[in-house]
């Protein structure tokens, strides 16, 4: 019988180097499929997680793209690179607290912060304190020089908490895509639709896992994070499994 030892330990090492590669562009989910099903392409393999989610979006974003657009291939070239250099600092602060890029369209974007009944308090103090630390961050974004003139650009962002659904769906011929679904990240959503410009906003539910925050009511269920009363760690980095 071939002793299957030697492929194992390859799986595994080409897993690490993709999840060291790919952790801040491609779900960590999808990344543990690839790493458990090496041979075939999982598709509708859901998995249900409990997790906080952070929901990002940029104010301003729409109006400097359009300008850009408007200047030819320097101003699209130029344009990407800003966005890139916002997408690199925001996901290096989510992997940073332990969190994982779900989602990234343009000028917003969705992180996840999966918990369990041990882990919840502390997976909350880390996802709030990121998101405090990405405001922080925007300030090298708050006024963009470029070709078509000054732009101000502001960061909104929602948290909220509870069950996801989380899968990958499509025609391994044509194109497949990763799929989140479920209350935590409505509520997310909702609640960056209640946050302003350099705010964090978090749905009341989240509250309850006591996380220790300076807040304030803003309306309903929303309130506004001023900041945490303690700052939370980033998470130990993840050990690659070895053979």
């Amino acid at each position: 019988m071939a002793d299957d030892r030697p492929r194992v330990g390859r799986v595994r090492r080409e897993g690490a180097r993709l999840g060291s590669a790919w952790g801040s562009h491609v779900p960590d989910y999808v990344i543990h499929l690839l790493r458990s099903h090496p041979d075939e392409t999982p598709i509708a393999n859901a998995e249900r997680t409990d997790a906080v989610v952070l929901f990002a979006d940029v104010v301003g974003f729409t109006a400097m793209s359009e300008a850009l657009a408007r200047s030819g291939r320097y101003g699209t070239e130029e344009l990407t690179w800003i966005l890139n250099g916002w997408f690199d600092a925001m996901s290096g602060r989510i992997l940073r607290y332990g969190g994982s890029v779900a989602e990234f369209a343009g000028d917003a974007l969705t992180a996840v912060f999966r918990y369990d009944a041990r882990t919840r308090r502390s997976r909350t103090r880390r996802a709030v304190q990121c998101a405090l630390d990405m405001q922080a961050a925007m300030a090298r974004f708050q006024s963009v020089s470029t070709r078509a003139g000054r732009f101000r650009v502001a960061m909104k962002v929602g948290l909220a908490a509870g069950p996801l659904l989380q899968t990958v769906m499509g025609d391994p011929a044509v194109r497949l895509g990763y799929v989140l679904v479920g209350p935590a990240l409505e509520r997310a959503a909702a609640a960056q639709r209640h946050a302003r410009g350099d705010e964090v906003v978090v749905d009341d539910e989240l509250l309850g896992h006591g996380f220790g925050a300076e807040v304030v009511e803003r309306e309903g269920r929303w309130w506004l994070v001023r900041s945490l009363r303690r700052r939370a760690s980033p998470a130990r980095p993840a050990t690659p499994a070895t053979v």
